[in-house]
This record gives structure tokens, C-alpha cells and sequence, in this order.
């Protein structure tokens, strides 16, 4: 059994956990993804709506626009946060 499962059974018996957990990533991607712009706003819902999902993900742009920084910031806020993370350039 991994620590997410275990996490996932004791957020059944606390909702609270689950919220927090929430809160939590909530802060991380305030904290690292920072702007007041419309554009900074859409990417911090962008990197929270892909983090909630367990999916593969390619990000292709020109060098040097941060996109192994977006996708770095999804990876530690989602469930495999605790596998490798693996750029392809």
C-alpha cells in the first residue's frame, strides 16, 4: 500500500485532511508561480487543474519561457510529487 492510498482512506474518515491538503497546494503554487497578471492567474489555475489529474503531460514553446518550471511545479503539486520527475527535452 503506498502512503497516497493510506492518505487518500484517513481523508474518507477526515474531510478536514483533505482540505488542508488543498490549502497546501494552494500556497505552493502562490508561492512559486508569483504575478498579478491575467496571464500569471490563468497559469496558477492551469498548473492546479493539471496537478489534480493523473495524466502525462507535454509542454512544447520556445527555450527559455519556463516551461520545465511549470511543468516541475506540477509534478510536486500532484499525487506522483513523491516519484521522479522526468523532463524530455
Amino acid at each position: 500500500m503506498s502512503m497516497h492510498v493510506a492518505q487518500g482512506d484517513l481523508a474518507a474518515y477526515d474531510p478536514q485532511l483533505t482540505r488542508d491538503h488543498e490549502a497546501n497546494i494552494v500556497h505552493l503554487i502562490e508561492d512559486r508561480l508569483i504575478g498579478v497578471s491575467r496571464w500569471a492567474t490563468e497559469a496558477r489555475a492551469a498548473v492546479a487543474a493539471h496537478a489534480a489529474h493523473d495524466r502525462p503531460i507535454l509542454i512544447e514553446g520556445e527555450p527559455g519561457t519556463g516551461k520545465e518550471f511549470v511543468v516541475r511545479l506540477i509534478h510536486e503539486c500532484s499525487a506522483r510529487r513523491q516519484g521522479p520527475f522526468v523532463a524530455i527535452s
